[in-house]
């Protein structure tokens, strides 16, 4: 009979819990208020520096998390005394300092800094792995320790979702039956006090104290083997049979490899890599001396996969140039190398270096000259210039902007993507020697169609671009897909009508849409600029390219082969399949999707201006 625990001892080791690791336990505390504060609160236009301070507190309060966890360990493991452990945790303390003043604005979506913050959080997750085992040996105890948490972890994530979903439906019966308004926040806060501070105490309940114990466990899951050799396993051989069919098609029709296989090989290796880690521990049993063998060729097999990886991703960036997503696919491809020519020499056994290399990876690549973001923004600067210096746009080092320049949509999509490429990385400023007239640190919004005006650019394939029209292909006769959004609503715009919806006269909304009846949306030229913005009342959500939008419908098209039908009275008539006449646009809370039916455009003045747009509106909570 199952004998459930006092509550007298609940509490002790909810104490016990509370006093190893302390640290970890505020800093989810703080988490959790500062989430409140942000739902409480809501967010507010004129006190932007106070919540980007929250913002940031919070980004550290996470990072904190598993690097106070990580030091608490490793000083239990080396048996740190008092002032010895203090001073981990003080140092743990610094670091996240340090990086609270060096995440900078937050304004804007800087990949820059999520990126490197996603790099930070897996770095110091894997510390977590391996901290207490820096020493050398004690395989199995590292082993043991890791299965540990990561039962535990799913442990914790089943019983938060559990209790949440009991408290939640609580809450519901209350508003429903006995007729006491729960407000929607009072589930928010729920969520932020069982995922942040239950799920955490309840995580730390099961870390492991005596570590050393662990290296003279020999027990195994034996659903954990089942699991791994008839379900992961046998996928894993499947997907290497179709990467290796696809080698076959390449080499047979002599074409160069798409670039989503480089994904398709990382998933790939990092799913066998998973799967071997899982059966690690029996892999000298005498009935599984399988595993020795098909780990042995797992690491070979890999070779071709990472060559056919090396091929495609070199190929876009010769096309393209590096971003940080193809430079980290460059990293991994090389670890993958590392990592099966490490165990195929000499089977080696030592799967301690798995973490620790991926850990000294994400933190190396994340700072420095040879960091992932210096060498992609070095990369697009590089060819960016050699663009405009073909073109005569950049004459000894600065932008002529005096003379017209004629080029092709070809390269206007290139310059765009790069301009578009450097204000989404916040690394517009290392183009101002090229200006003498633009202060590009001062610009607040649309720095790229600024920038790109002040080019003066024009395509050379067109004479000029008067009346266009865009339509979808199939119209909406075919139905409208809205599986994964919450909401469908209808956006039109005409230029001779004139919306006003809010209580702000001095701007004129280009249209609206509405959603249920609270929810109103309108879209407002951004004042300035060639760019739109989404509001919601007085509320900014999001800024919306348009005529970025319509130039990459161009040069995916080649509108210069389209055929002109002056029957309609149009320069272009164009038709898009409905898949690619999609615009989709996010927030921290709201995912948009704009299906185009048409739009139409006229020149005047040099100034492209929308006459009729017309589309469905799918939108969506995260």
């Amino acid at each position: 009979m199952l004998k459930l625990p006092s509550l007298n001892i609940i509490l002790k080791r909810l104490l016990r819990t509370v006093r190893r690791f302390p640290a970890a336990i505020l800093v989810a505390l703080i988490a959790t208020c500062v989430l409140s504060y942000f739902t409480h609160n809501e967010w507010q236009e004129h006190n932007i520096q106070h919540y980007q301070a929250l913002c940031r507190i919070l980004m550290c309060s996470t990072l904190a998390l598993p690097l106070f966890i990580a030091v608490t360990i490793l000083s239990e493991s080396r048996r740190h005394k008092v002032i010895k452990k203090t001073l981990w945790q003080m140092a743990a303390l610094a670091l996240i300092v340090w990086y609270y003043f060096t995440i900078g604005d937050l304004d804007k979506l800087n990949i820059v800094v999520f990126a490197r913050y996603f790099l930070y959080a897996l770095s110091f997750h894997l510390f977590v792995s391996f901290s207490p085992f820096l020493v050398k040996g004690q395989i199995n105890g590292f082993w043991q320790y890791n299965k540990i948490l990561f039962l535990r972890f799913l442990l914790a994530a089943l019983y938060t979702v559990v209790l949440y979903g009991g408290i939640s439906l609580a809450l519901w019966s209350i508003d429903e039956l006995l007729h006491f308004t729960i407000n929607y926040k009072k589930y928010l806060y729920v969520w932020y006090l069982f995922s942040c501070i239950f799920n955490t105490v309840f995580f730390l309940g099961g870390v492991p104290e005596n570590l050393k114990e662990l290296n003279e466990v020999t027990d195994y899951l034996k659903g954990l083997k089942t699991f791994t050799q008839y379900v992961l396993l046998p996928l894993v051989t499947i997907y290497l049979l179709i990467l290796y069919l696809y080698i076959l098609e390449i080499i047979i029709k002599w074409a160069l490899p798409k670039g989503l296989v480089s994904y398709l090989v990382i998933g790939y290796s990092v799913a066998g890599i998973f799967s071997l880690l899982l059966i690690y521990p029996i892999r000298n049993n005498y009935e599984n001396r399988w595993i020795k063998t098909f780990s042995r060729w797992f690491y070979f097999a890999l070779y071709p996969l990472i060559i056919l990886l090396g091929i495609a991703i070199f190929h876009r960036i010769s096309d393209y140039g590096i971003t940080e997503n193809r430079y980290f696919i460059i990293v991994l491809a090389l670890w993958l190398f590392g990592i099966s020519t490490y165990f195929i020499s000499d089977n080696r056994e030592n799967i301690k270096v798995i973490p620790i290399s991926l850990c000294f990876l994400a933190i190396f690549t994340s700072f420095g000259p040879w960091g992932a973001f210096h060498i992609s923004e070095h990369s697009q600067m590089n060819r960016l210039k050699e663009i405009l210096v073909k073109d005569g746009i950049l004459v000894k080092g600065k932008i002529n902007g005096k003379t017209q320049h004629r080029i092709s949509s070809n390269e206007d999509s290139q310059i765009w993507s790069v301009v578009d490429y450097l204000e989404n990385s916040a690394s517009l400023d290392v183009l101002q020697p090229w200006f003498d007239d633009v202060m590009i640190d001062t610009i607040k919004s649309s720095a790229s169609s600024l920038l790109f005006k002040k080019m003066n650019i024009i395509l050379s394939n067109k004479k000029e671009w008067n009346d266009c029209y865009y339509s979808s292909k199939n119209s909406m006769e075919n139905g409208i897909v809205v599986k994964g959004f919450d909401m469908y609503s209808t956006f039109f715009y005409n230029s001779a009508f004139r919306y006003d919806t809010t209580a702000d006269k001095d701007t004129i909304s280009l249209g609206y849409f509405t959603f249920g009846h609270k929810d109103s949306f309108d879209i407002f030229p951004l004042h300035g600029t060639d760019m739109f913005v989404l509001k919601k009342g007085k509320m900014e959500l999001v800024h919306i390219d348009f005529r970025g939008f319509l130039k990459h419908i161009d040069s995916l098209y080649n509108t210069d082969s389209n055929k002109i039908t002056n029957e309609v009275g149009y320069d272009k008539d164009l038709s898009i399949p409905n898949d690619k006449f999609v615009l989709d646009l996010a927030t921290d809370s709201l995912q948009f999707r704009f299906l185009f039916q048409n739009i139409s455009t006229e020149e005047k003045s040099g100034k492209i201006n929308f006459t009729t747009i017309e589309a469905g509106v799918l939108i969506k909570n995260k």
